[in-house]
């Protein structure tokens, strides 16, 4: 059975330019550093022990015009890895608003209900199964509504997180997110296409729950 203990903190720095009446830029980056102590059946594990630097961010979002605006973020852990530069961004997107729509287009988070796909991976310590072996982030657009103050929808289509299995592959998504007094709803329903044709879908019911200075998800 393999265990972990894990003390970490995270480091934020932000900067902001505004650089026209309209326009402004926001500079973030973000570090998480920390103490671990894993085993395997009893015995440590020496290099997935001790000290160790986790995640480095870099997040840049503002907006162009009142109603244009962009985001990015990449993990500059990942530049070392044997994959392509863009791999390592987690999304880069644009999004334009006209009263209460949304249209966005670009890498994005793919819309899966729960919590995990809404946080930035810097700021989960246990993880499911499913997030750590789905690629949550692809290329696409979407379009939402806001529905007065406290409730939004939208409605996206993307490549598909499994796209690697097959050329082409493409995921349908609706998402609501509903704000309450104590709790908030990140709710899903998704066609995700697996193989050519062939689409696994379900409902992801995430909640979360704000009692005072207390969060839980």
């Amino acid at each position: 059975m393999k265990k972990f203990l894990s003390v970490a903190f995270a480091l934020q720095l932000s900067v902001i330019w505004a650089f026209a009446q309209d326009a402004s830029v926001n500079v973030a980056a973000d570090a998480r550093l920390g103490w671990k102590y894993n085993t395997l059946s009893g015995e440590p594990i020496s290099a997935a022990s001790g000290f160790k630097g986790d995640w480095l961010n870099l997040k840049v979002s503002g907006d162009i015009t009142e109603n244009l605006s962009f985001i990015y973020r990449q993990r500059l852990n990942r530049l070392g890895e044997p994959s392509s530069f863009f791999n390592s961004v987690d999304f880069l997107f644009v999004n334009w608003k006209h009263n209460d729509w949304t249209f966005s287009a670009g890498k994005q988070i793919v819309l899966v209900g729960g919590c995990e796909y809404n946080t930035a991976p810097i700021d989960l310590y246990i993880c499911s199964e499913y997030w750590l072996n789905i690629a949550c982030y692809q290329l696409g657009i979407s379009a939402g509504r806001t529905l007065g103050d406290k409730d939004a929808l939208t409605f996206q289509i993307c490549q598909s997180p499994y796209n690697g299995m097959a050329n082409n592959l493409y995921a349908y998504n609706l998402f609501w997110e509903g704000k309450r007094d104590l709790w908030t709803t990140y709710w899903s329903a998704n066609a995700i296409e697996y193989n050519k044709g062939k689409y696994l879908g379900y409902l992801t019911l995430g909640n979360r729950f704000n009692l005072g200075e207390l969060t839980f998800d």
